[in-house]
């Protein structure tokens, strides 16, 4: 009898060993992991890598605790629906030492903010907040001194949860936006009005993709960071006809999403199809990682020969190694520390 288990164990190892074995030999097509999401939709998460992933793996941050500028908050009424819309905002440093004009920065929160307490927007979060968090970090603000406006549409505007990521297209929504523009500039005379800038995170790229499109004469570039929407969607669609009708000729656009999450939509991605339909118009834009199946991998001296010639229109589709499409789903939190987006941005003026 001991001799049997003895041989069993042998054979259950010597299994375990084979199978081990094959899920290595396997291609990464073959070995693909399967997310169950709420929907009970399969999402393949690729787990292709570059050829060189150093290439596409952005520098590590700073190490240590980051220094940052607190926000101030207010209330902002928005009278056609009469809510009150908490608003955090920030007020550059060097505003009492110079007259000069500074840029804006109106920063887009996800959708994770509607499953958090409205007492905790833009603390303890740093993965979801960081759209906003990034601008206020004391060595950027030194660098790049700038206003920045991050409204918390959940609490007040937003709360059906069924309107958390295409209530954008809703009147009360773009109404709002522009309404707080328009407030804070009638209030604040020294904030450049050529120089306003709508970045957003997952819901907050959609808005970023869609406000820019309805108002772009109020933005003088958009950072779109993993867009949670795809090719099927209907706010993509309604950006896809401003592109078709060269609106976007003079609006500025940088695009960033990790490739795992673009291949999670269930149909194709939102932002690699706006940035297509860009290149078919004639836009030229610059492909700074990948480009469908072939990898750029720009380094650092060429991404910023692209910005100081002047190109407008960049797409930056991250490779580096994560463990979920979820986790994936925070390409801002590299974005916003690659000094070549800062660098570009603030480069940007409305004629």
């Amino acid at each position: 009898m001991k001799t049997f288990w003895n041989v069993t164990k042998k054979i259950t190892l010597l299994l375990v060993v084979l199978s081990g074995a094959f899920f290595l030999a396997c291609s990464p097509e073959e070995t693909q992991v399967e997310e169950k999401t709420g929907e009970g939709i399969e999402r393949p998460i690729v787990t292709d890598t570059p050829k060189d992933p150093k290439e596409d793996t952005p520098e590590t941050p700073d190490v240590g605790p980051v220094e940052r500028h607190q926000f101030v908050k207010f209330d902002f009424t928005h009278d056609l629906t009469g809510r009150k819309i908490p608003i955090s905002y920030f007020e550059p440093d060097t505003l009492k030492d110079s007259s000069e004009k500074y840029p804006l920065v109106l920063a887009l929160h996800g959708a994770e903010y509607f499953v958090s307490p409205d007492s905790m927007f833009l603390k303890a979060q740093e993965r979801t907040a960081y759209m906003a968090l990034a601008w206020m970090e004391k060595k950027n603000q030194e660098k790049y001194p700038a206003f920045v406006v991050a409204p918390n549409i959940h609490d007040g505007l937003w709360h059906d949860g069924d309107e958390r990521y295409f209530g954008w297209s809703k009147k009360s929504s773009s109404d709002f936006v522009e309404k707080l523009l328009d407030s804070i500039l009638t209030n604040n005379t020294r904030i450049d009005a050529k120089r306003i800038y709508l970045v957003g995170h997952s819901m907050g790229g959609i808005g970023t993709w869609y406000l820019g499109a309805k108002f772009k004469e109020k933005f003088a570039a958009l950072v779109p960071l993993s867009s949670a929407f795809s090719t099927g969607d209907g706010i993509y669609s309604f950006v896809d006809s401003r592109i078709r009708s060269d609106d976007f000729n003079d609006l500025p656009v940088w695009g960033f999403i990790h490739r795992v999450d673009a291949n999670s939509k269930r149909d194709e991605d939102g932002t690699r199809g706006l940035i297509k339909t860009m290149e078919e118009v004639g836009y030229a834009p610059v492909y700074t990682h990948r480009k469908d199946t072939i990898d750029h991998y720009l380094n650092r001296e060429e991404i910023f020969a692209k910005i100081d010639d002047g190109k407008k229109y960049f797409y930056t589709e991250y490779s580096y190694p994560c463990q979920s499409v979820g986790d994936c789903h925070f390409a801002q939190e590299f974005a916003l520390r690659e000094d070549f987006l800062l660098h570009w941005l603030f480069k940007q003026r409305k004629q």
